[in-house]
């Protein structure tokens, strides 16, 4: 009897990706069609990842991810959790890999004192990345909620998210906003955990490097941070470019006796510029967090009087997009230039 005819192998697996492509990812462990995979860092801190293939959307994944985050912090035996950006890791690290290190110009979360009432919430929202479309964040897990501290409850996540990723996104999907908002929980003057938003409530929020950009007084700060951020970049440019420099050296020495001195003084400078790196980042980061400062008693009165004018029950000082109702920086500084005019020129 003839044996069946067989595809060629080129072919073969062509359709065979095909067969796998054609269904969105579903939820699962990560296997050949995508899925969600976890990281552990320590016992209360997890790398979480869904990664989708070309037929999954990414509202599709962030919704799977999200729903991964909750039910994680619940297998391992926690009721909160915060999610936190995925830093990369491969880095300097003053004795293996050398990346290249910029410092980052960025306004300081919550220490800024402008939220109008005392309503202030802060939540990092990661962004998705497309190639196929995927989602990561680090996941901090809590049993209990630390006072003067926002979280999401594992549990409201996993009611809002559960019909949508048991029926393998037949069920439409709550909006994300929604998401946030009907999960993030506080503790209460009682010392009871409550939501942090009511339902109802209508926030809004200041951008705050538009704001800095927008007044002379922040333009003028932002002028200087500036200056100091570039000469800053500059010298850890230059030492990195020595290091380079002297990594090239090390790499073409035949000496064995010479080429452990140079692993020992590359080594010794890879150290010294992460120490920099970090110091100068940090001066960055005070300097920008100063000049938020010294603004926020000529700020927080009118972000009052704005938030009391487009009937808002709070205002923050974080914006994520989609996740609060109203942006009323324009607002502000609009306020702001009418009561501190700058001087006119002479």
């Amino acid at each position: 009897m003839a044996s069946a005819p067989r595809l060629p192998l080129a072919l073969a697996s062509a359709l065979l990706g095909l067969v796998l492509t054609a269904c969105a990812t579903p939820y699962a462990a990560r296997g050949a069609q995508g899925g969600y995979s976890d990281t552990r860092i320590d016992d209360s801190h997890y790398l979480v990842t869904f990664n989708g293939n070309a037929s999954t959307s990414k509202d599709r994944v962030y919704n799977f991810w999200l729903h991964r985050c909750a039910e994680l912090t619940a297998q391992q035996g926690f009721a909160y959790f915060d999610i936190q950006p995925a830093k990369d890791r491969a880095g300097l690290d003053g004795h293996g890999g050398l990346g290249h290190p910029r410092l980052a110009i960025r306004p300081p979360a919550s220490s800024s004192g402008l939220a109008m009432p005392a309503r202030y919430t802060y939540f990092y929202v990661p962004p998705t990345t497309v190639t196929t479309w995927s989602s990561k964040a680090v996941v901090a897990m809590y049993r209990t909620v630390p006072a003067r501290t926002s979280l999401l409850s594992a549990q409201r996540v996993l009611e809002l998210l559960g019909p949508y990723v048991k029926s393998d996104g037949a069920e439409k999907p709550p909006e994300r906003k929604a998401i946030y908002r009907g999960a993030a929980v506080k503790l209460g003057a009682t010392g009871e955990v409550e939501r942090v938003f009511p339902e109802g409530q209508v926030i809004g929020f200041v951008d705050n490097h538009r704001l800095l950009e927008s007044v002379p007084e922040g333009k003028a700060a932002r002028q200087r941070i500036k200056a100091r951020f570039d000469a800053l970049q500059a010298q850890i440019d230059a030492r990195v470019a020595d290091i380079k420099k002297l990594q090239a050296t090390h790499d073409a020495e035949t000496d064995a006796g010479r080429r452990a001195t140079l692993a020992s003084e590359l080594s010794a400078k890879k150290g010294a510029v992460k120490a920099f790196f970090d110091q100068s980042q940090a001066e960055i980061d005070a300097e920008e967090k100063k000049a938020l400062g010294q603004l926020t008693e000529r700020i927080a009165p009118l972000v009052e009087q704005v938030r009391v004018t487009r009937k808002l029950d709070s205002v923050t000082d974080q914006g994520t997009a989609g996740f609060w109702d109203a942006d009323v920086t324009g607002d502000v500084i609009k306020a702001y230039l009418e009561k501190y005019p700058a001087p006119s020129a002479t």
